[in-house]
């Protein structure tokens, strides 16, 4: 029994017992050779003699293949006897995919088949694993059935083909699940006026979203100060010289052919900075307070005052002008040891009609501090806290 392994030439080694005895070749019952006359039609078979050993009687076949498989048969013919020679020819074949699933694109949720078809002997094994770092692996088999795919489960998934011959045969199909826009990160950060803002929206979606920014329900585009920069994941919204009426609640919407999805921030003034009063040097010192509205629905307000220090408070009301938010302001000595303060009051008119105002909107109130009110120190800072009505 010979074994033949992934070779293109093979020779079947069998001798004369001298130089008066005849040979003859068979496959099967089949007469392949009878002497030196070939009665086989195959151009690949052929007899090998006197070479090296006049007594030699070998049949060569060239590229070897599957169906060269089986007996042998070496008939020596001498005036004493007939004396055959049997072999039998095993081919073994290193496993070869042929055909494959193509590429193929579906919607989350659906059903996925793919194929994969191998040759080879013994027959190969087939499996598959999902290319991923987990490299998880399926079940073996020409299918591959995936029930209610998610995104989670796209990419390319590899089919090997493995006997004990060669190395494994591999290849791979790529499954692209589409899904509807999801947006996992929103953010922006608070800007003075003058300042640049910037707004980052960023959302996961097959294919790739298409980003839409609006201010209130008014569509934002480029132009005037307004940039947008969009990526196949994320948009940046740019507004490089913040003023009072660019403050307010800014829309990303991200849509794609499956859906859409958006995500809400707003964008407000940084609370004032903590303020060093040095009115030894001027009659006065004017220092900038803001108030701020921010409607909850059609007609309520939610009033806050932003304080130095980066505080908000949150007046109580008891009556008086419901128009009016009335807070008071502590002078604190800056220099350590010193226990005087000095208080003044501020206010700051509510919007009349804040059913018609935007979603956010703030005004801008001026404290002043005189010398007489700094009682003498040499500097002071301000704190602010809310006065009951």
């Amino acid at each position: 029994m010979e074994y033949i392994k992934n070779i293109k030439h093979l020779c079947v080694v069998c001798y004369l017992l001298d130089g008066i005895s005849k040979g003859a070749w068979l496959n099967r019952s089949s007469i392949i050779y009878a002497g030196n006359d070939k009665w086989s039609g195959d151009p690949r078979v052929s007899i090998v003699s006197n070479v090296g050993d006049k007594h030699e009687y070998s049949l060569q076949i060239q590229k070897v293949d599957v169906t060269d498989e089986g007996l042998y048969t070496c008939s020596i013919q001498s005036e004493r006897n007939l004396r055959p020679k049997l072999i039998q020819l095993i081919v073994k074949v290193p496993p070869k995919i042929y055909d494959i699933s193509s590429d193929i694109t579906v919607n989350e949720g659906s059903n996925v088949s793919l194929i994969c078809t191998a040759s080879g002997k013994p027959e190969p094994k087939i499996s598959w694993r999902h290319i991923t770092p987990s490299a998880r692996k399926y079940e073996s088999g020409e299918y591959l059935n995936i029930t209610g795919i998610t995104r989670d489960q796209a990419g390319d998934y590899e089919c090997g083909a493995e006997n004990d011959i060669a190395s494994p045969d591999t290849k791979t199909v790529r499954v692209t699940v589409n899904f509807p826009p999801a947006i996992h990160e929103m953010k922006s950060h608070g800007v003075r006026p003058g300042q640049i803002a910037l707004l980052r929206c960023e959302a996961a979606a097959v294919p790739s979203p298409v980003f839409e920014w609006y201010k209130g329900e008014k569509r934002i585009n480029m132009g005037q100060g307004i940039d947008i920069k969009n990526l196949s994941s994320r948009s940046v919204l740019t507004v490089k010289n913040m003023t009072q009426d660019r403050y307010g609640n800014y829309t990303c919407v991200a849509v794609n052919r499956l859906g859409t999805a958006n995500a809400s921030v707003p964008l407000i003034p940084l609370p004032l900075r903590s303020h060093g009063l040095y009115p030894s040097n001027k009659a006065h010192t004017h220092i900038d307070l803001q108030c701020l509205w921010q409607r909850t629905n059609h007609a309520a307000l939610k009033e806050k005052l932003i304080r130095p220090c980066g505080v908000t408070a949150n007046p109580s009301r008891q009556g008086a002008d419901p128009s009016l938010l009335a807070f008071v302001f502590t002078l604190l000595p800056n220099s350590p040891g010193k226990k005087d303060q000095k208080q003044t009051h501020t206010k700051c008119q509510r919007p009349a009609h804040p059913e018609k105002m935007a979603d956010l909107c703030s005004k801008t109130v001026s404290l002043k501090v005189t010398r007489d009110i700094c009682g003498g120190h040499d500097s002071f800072v301000v704190a602010g806290s809310s006065l009951p009505w």
